[in-house]
């Protein structure tokens, strides 16, 4: 993972991404949508959220078209209902 430092440490959402995935499994849980919002749209930060374990990566500024079909792409999935 790249060292990014900011307004956010993404060190800390990916820590936090991998818990929840952890307690997932660990509790048979359904997986639930993790999207992060940076403002960075460098693909190795893009990449590194996902290999955390977060479903899709969004960076600011964004349009709200693109939040609003994001959101209903997880909520139309399996895994969400």
């Amino acid at each position: 993972m790249q060292n990014y430092t900011g307004t956010g440490n993404l060190l800390d959402f990916a820590r936090v991404s991998r818990h929840i995935r952890r307690l997932e499994q660990q509790t048979n849980q359904p997986r639930i949508p993790i999207i992060a919002v940076t403002a960075h749209a460098f693909d190795h930060i893009r990449q590194d959220c996902l290999d955390a374990g977060m479903d899709e990566h969004l960076s600011k500024p964004f349009d709200l078209n693109q939040l609003a079909m994001l959101l209903n792409q997880f909520r139309n999935s399996p895994a969400s209902k």
